[in-house]
């Protein structure tokens, strides 16, 4: 199914979907910095980005947040990645439900696999902390979803960023091998 396929209404769940895990999980935020996300901030802050670690990707786009959400809502480098893990939480639950609408051939059948990804406990601490994890997610479903629509290059790019997030993220190279080969049988997905 390609987006241009998808009516107005159908199409406008995803934004509802968005908005309420915005909703959700910004208010959610606690903003006590814990564990990684102390590390990961003192890199961000020091720049130290030439220090050997495995989420390169993910200090990058964790310095362009902390920044932008320092400027405009005065928070700290943690802090700013608490909040970018809640929009990118957001981000890939309304991924989440576009991959399930694809798949499952029914809006309303989504619906009900977002809402359950959604009050998942392991999905919602994800996404209301500062780990690379949810914005892992977010890139590997993306790429799901665009492979699936056959935006080949926009996956590849997709799937790199989330390589570069985590490199284990590679493992996940064999869910396009198998959808590749279905395909060739003429099954429409998994």
């Amino acid at each position: 199914m390609k987006y241009s396929n998808l009516s107005l209404r159908e199409g406008g769940m995803k934004w509802w979907v968005f908005l309420a895990g915005c909703i959700v999980y910004v208010a959610s935020l606690d903003y006590i910095s814990t564990g990684d996300w102390i590390y990961y901030a003192n890199i961000i802050d020091t720049q130290r980005f030439d220090q050997l670690t495995a989420h390169q990707a993910y200090y990058l786009l964790g310095f362009v947040a902390a920044k932008l959400f320092g400027l405009v809502f005065g928070l700290s480098t943690d802090q700013g990645l608490a909040l970018m893990g809640a929009l990118f939480g957001a981000g890939a639950l309304s991924v989440g439900y576009l991959l399930l609408k694809h798949y499952l051939d029914s809006g309303r059948d989504a619906l009900i696999g977002a809402l359950m990804l959604f009050f998942c406990h392991r999905f919602f601490v994800n996404a209301t902390s500062a780990e690379i994890y949810i914005v892992q997610t977010f890139f590997i479903w993306s790429s799901f979803l665009l492979f699936e629509n056959r935006r080949f290059y926009m996956a590849g790019l997709s799937i790199a960023l989330a390589i570069w997030i985590s490199p284990l993220t590679v493992t996940f190279g064999l869910w396009y091998l198998v959808v590749a080969y279905l395909r060739g049988f003429g099954v429409k997905s998994l």
